[in-house]
């Protein structure tokens, strides 16, 4: 029989290490005035930072601690223009989806298998190519197997959807947060980048436009 005492059970904590709660004390009491975000891998880890740096030092608010996506995505919602809501994972995967069955139906690509199934892997992988910047062209040319052979064709038409409706993805998000950061909409915020963290190329252009 198995032991389901601890089933539902709440996740356990994160706990920051004692050296990334010091080096965020040394930035706060280094830049005593101006705002200071630092980028953290997940927003989980970023409020464990905060509170610790509260309890620590008492320094109740004096540093964001925030994922790139989040901010990019707050800076895009506040000084960008993007005319519609950016989709999110679970619409990123349904609209990958929908193009996967298009293209099937339209004799494009051959059948691949239950578009329930591929679509989740085809949705990673266009993620992770629009936010590291290579477009749908620079995925062309290349001998591959399996489900990669048709990524190209996915791709484009996952690219072209997006214009077709208007509408945009994280990818467009974080050009959208680079350009307000340019103008200097934040010119008097300090930045710092927790060393866990792990950036997409567009993600390294807003931090780069912002230091």
């Amino acid at each position: 029989m198995s032991d389901d005492r601890n089933a539902g059970s709440a996740p356990e904590p994160t706990v920051p290490s004692s050296r990334t709660v010091a080096q965020l004390e040394a930035l706060c009491r280094k830049y005593p005035v101006p705002p200071k975000t630092v980028f953290v891998p997940y927003q989980q880890l970023g409020r464990a930072l905060e509170t610790a740096l509260a309890r620590r030092a008492g320094l109740w608010g004096s540093v964001e601690c925030v994922a790139p996506a989040v901010y990019a995505r707050r800076l895009a919602d506040e000084h960008g223009e993007l005319e519609t809501e950016p989709i999110r994972a679970p619409g990123h995967q349904l609209l990958t989806r929908t193009v996967v069955e298009d293209l099937v139906d339209t004799g494009e690509i051959d059948e691949i298998g239950p578009p329930a199934r591929v679509a989740p892997q085809f949705a990673a992988a266009i993620s992770t190519l629009r936010e590291a910047g290579v477009g749908p062209d620079e995925t062309k040319g290349h001998v591959r197997e399996g489900l990669s052979a048709f990524l190209p064709v996915v791709y484009q038409q996952y690219v072209d959807t997006l214009r077709e409706e208007n509408l945009t993805d994280q990818a467009d998000v974080y050009r959208e947060a680079t350009a307000a950061v340019k103008q200097g909409l934040e010119a008097n915020r300090v930045y710092a980048v927790c060393s866990e963290t792990d950036l997409p190329e567009l993600a390294l252009h807003l931090v780069g436009a912002a230091r």
